[in-house]
């Protein structure tokens, strides 16, 4: 199992970090805290940015980038660059 823990920008307060876990991409596409991503306009498609100790999932818009959630293994997604 991978575990997910939802990334909150640290400018936010009172709000908990959600965490679970997830055994495949369809499983971690359909968290609703994921899933909104995809209605954001111009959001263009998931990747992956590796760390030294985790991954991170990110969110690409047309002009902009987000850190979506830290994963402990990778799943099946294109390698984020940064622009």
């Amino acid at each position: 199992m991978i575990h997910v823990r939802q990334r909150t920008p640290g400018y936010i307060s009172g709000v908990d970090w959600e965490e679970t876990s997830v055994a495949t991409l369809p499983e971690l596409l359909a968290l609703p805290w994921v899933e909104r991503w995809r209605k954001q306009p111009g959001f263009v498609r998931f990747s992956l940015s590796k760390r030294p100790t985790d991954y991170l999932l990110m969110a690409e818009l047309t002009n902009e980038f987000w850190v979506v959630a830290f994963l402990s293994e990778p799943l099946d997604l294109p390698a984020w660059v940064a622009p």
